[in-house]
């Protein structure tokens, strides 16, 4: 069976009455038909069943499985603030999220307008195939999900600075993305400063995010720029050794045409004084 987890999201406590059935059909379904593994939040974290955990617990549990998730399935045919949180966490994670409803029901135009957000709707509780189909379409593997997640952060780089000869210019937007050990994935753009003696470089910026949220070592890295060939400067290179896990993998992604150049944090730093091995 595959590693990968796929949480089903949806209302609970002012749900249909074939709501829940349905979670645990579909679940049934997705880990025969799809190989996955799946998490169904009222197994583990229902409000009856589990009345005993602390509303803090059930985030802990629940947030982290979802940004370590593979995909999330979520029914939006109940108003349910839980499950609009649950959207918004795989957002910043950049975890895919396939939406469904059953056919009449009204869903909330916010949810259905979250980006990259697929939706579905179904004619009965029995309506597996659809959703089924989607999953396989939907699931893509780690390394995509970091290559992902790097475009779209190179997208808000900022990078307007200022020239020899006086005049402003846009610079190389790099988007950074990185997967903790903890599964999560933290990412970063460069911020140029105008004299260019204190500008952000994508990587320590994706590097202070991982830090600020309590993770302290990284397996993989994505680097996403528009230029031909890059590698991380010195310092950067530096500032990635510190926090790698050994054996990290750095991959370069070529914007242009989707090139994917790999090299092992050793192999950029083969004479560094420390090793990745190191307490950071």
């Amino acid at each position: 069976m595959s590693t990968q987890t796929i949480y089903i999201s949806g209302a609970l406590t002012i749900a249909p009455s074939w709501v829940k059935p349905f979670y645990e059909d579909l679940s049934s379904a997705l880990v025969e038909r799809c190989a996955v593994k799946t998490y169904v939040p009222h197994l583990h974290s229902d409000p009856i069943m589990n009345a005993d955990l602390t509303p803090a617990q059930v985030y802990e549990i629940d947030e982290g499985v979802i940004r370590r998730a593979s995909l999330v399935i979520a029914y939006l045919g109940a108003p349910s603030l839980g499950v609009g949180m649950e959207l918004e966490i795989a957002r910043q994670h950049h975890v895919p999220v396939v939406g469904f409803w059953m056919k009449g029901e009204r869903v909330s135009r916010i949810a259905r307008g979250m980006p990259g957000l697929v939706c579905i709707e179904i004619e009965s509780a029995n309506d597996f195939n659809e959703l089924i189909e989607a999953t396989n379409i939907e699931m893509v593997n780690p390394l995509t999900q970091l290559i992902l997640a790097a475009e779209n952060v190179r997208l808000s780089a900022h990078t307007k600075r200022r020239g020899p000869d006086g005049q402003y210019f846009n610079g190389t937007k790099v988007g950074c993305a990185l997967r903790g050990e903890n599964g999560s994935i933290y990412t970063g753009a460069n911020v140029e400063q105008r004299w260019q003696t204190g500008s952000l470089h994508a990587e320590p910026v994706a590097l202070s995010s991982m830090v600020k949220h309590g993770c302290a070592r990284f397996t993989e890295a994505v680097i996403s720029a528009d230029v031909e060939l890059f590698t991380p400067c010195g310092g950067c290179r530096d500032w990635m050794r510190q926090f790698a896990a050994p054996g990290a993998k750095i991959h370069f992604h070529r914007h242009s045409d989707g090139s994917l150049f790999t090299n092992t944090i050793d192999a950029l730093m083969p004479h560094a004084p420390f090793h990745s091995t190191d307490t950071p």
